[in-house]
């Protein structure tokens, strides 16, 4: 038996409205689900379906009487009970009489407007229901092959069309179906390997141990073989296990790395962006521009230093940028030459009597 997994995604679920050839079965399972044991009533494969009457109120006339209370005594339990019988039956059939008005309540808002408006050519729920099978559900041939067709997509997981909640479920229903009608893919075993193949490319490791599995239940009876539906709602427990556990490692360093990441990626682009000298520097390292950056051994190219003067000269705004870079290159300076001035302080608690000067 076939089970839901508990960790199916949460998704918008549409009604299905009957338009086309491929919305019938869908279509028909909600009908045939929403009248429940009244089906019998409308069923549209059942040529002569039973009919929903409502009961004969019997007479006081049979029991010896003209009126509900000039029963005589002796026919005076016989006509309680007749009387008791009749409103049970009464009752019974005023609900399934709304149950069916639900029913077709629901079929003519679920049908597009050209069906809708062939209604009243038909005298019940039965002869509509009737025609409309014999226009829109497909022969056994065409519903074979459109399952044959849904099977072939539905088994390869494509994480771009959807999601892996909606597919797991998809595929499912689909094998399903497929499985209804007998069609040799899944025959065997061989939906089972489809399945492995299917989530290869998200957990190589569960597919390798699952391949295996199959592999040994060949051996088996067909009855003891695990079916594709228990395989699959293990592997869905088990990638919502394994996702969601590393989805807490994920979060606790996702934050630290993308900022060590951003911190290192501001610094190459700064280090990899040109100097209006031409290397590849930051200005606040330029000697041309920072002239107590010279080294003794600096030598000044003029060519360089020609270009840095045009740039300057014709670019008012860069001028003035490269005079804050100057300006804060200085007050860094000046800051450290500040410190670096300042006389040692002896922590005198630290030191043994006999370090102390």
């Amino acid at each position: 038996m076939s089970t839901l997994s508990s960790n199916a995604v949460k998704v918008q679920v549409t009604e299905p409205i009957l338009q086309t050839e491929s919305d019938w079965e869908p279509w028909i399972i909600v009908v045939e689900s929403l009248a429940g044991d009244y089906w019998k009533y409308i069923n549209p494969s059942i040529p002569n379906p039973p009919q929903l009457t409502r009961p004969n109120e019997p007479s006081p006339i049979n029991f010896g009487g003209t009126t509900y209370d000039d029963v005589p005594d002796d026919q005076r339990n016989a006509w309680l009970s007749i009387n008791d019988l009749y409103y049970k039956r009464l009752k019974q059939y005023e609900k399934e009489k709304s149950k069916l008005e639900a029913v077709d309540k629901y079929i003519i808002t679920h049908i597009s407007k050209p069906y809708l408006l062939q209604k009243a050519n038909y005298t019940s729920t039965h002869s509509f229901l009737v025609g409309l099978k014999s226009a829109l559900c497909p022969t056994e041939l065409n519903r074979e092959q459109q399952i044959v067709k849904d099977y072939a997509a539905a088994k390869i997981y494509n994480p771009q069309r959807s999601n892996f909640d909606t597919w797991a479920q998809e595929y499912k229903t689909t094998y399903l179906r497929a499985k209804q009608v007998n069609i040799p893919d899944v025959n065997g075993l061989r939906a089972h390997w489809d399945l492995v193949r299917a989530i290869k490319p998200l957990d190589s490791g569960y597919s390798a141990v699952l391949s295996r599995d199959i592999s040994r239940s060949e051996l088996k009876p067909k009855a003891d073989r695990p079916t594709l539906e228990s395989l699959l709602d293990e592997f869905i427990h088990h990638y919502h296990h394994t996702k969601t556990s590393s989805t807490y490692e994920v979060n606790n360093s996702a934050f630290a790395t993308a900022t060590l990441q951003g911190e290192e990626q501001r610094k190459r682009k700064r280090e990899d962006k040109p100097c209006i000298c031409g290397d590849l520097h930051p200005w606040g390292k330029c000697p041309i521009l920072i002239k107590h950056l010279r080294e003794p051994n600096f030598v000044l190219d003029p060519e360089k230093e020609r270009l840095v003067n045009e740039k300057l000269k014709s670019n008012p705004a860069l001028q003035g940028i490269i005079n804050s870079v100057q300006e804060r290159e200085k007050r860094r300076r000046t800051t450290s030459s500040s410190f670096s001035s300042r006389p040692r302080q002896i922590d005198l608690d630290s030191k043994h009597p006999s370090m102390l000067p």
